[in-house]
């Protein structure tokens, strides 16, 4: 995924089925420091969509390169990796 207006869209989908799950999504960059939090909160199952602006905690500008996003979702985890193109 490729950054529109220096912005990725993140989707992620949840069962439906059962109570809130805790979930995280994280960015990391490519030595595995922790970037952003986008996402620490109970959610119901169902479909999600989070934007990333491509900045850090701290709203600095990060840099071209590779980033990956960690989504941590009770016994599911899963990553993909993003590349961000200034």
């Amino acid at each position: 995924m490729e950054p529109k207006s220096g912005r990725i869209t993140l989707q992620y989908a949840l069962p439906r089925a059962g109570s809130a799950q805790h979930v995280v999504l994280r960015i990391f960059d490519a030595r595995g420091k922790l970037v952003r939090k986008l996402v620490d909160e109970k959610v119901l199952g169902g479909n999600y969509l989070v934007q990333w602006d491509c900045r850090s905690d701290g709203g600095a500008m990060l840099a071209s390169g590779s980033y990956f996003a960690v989504l941590d979702a009770g016994s599911l985890r899963q990553m993909v990796r993003l590349q961000v193109v200034r």
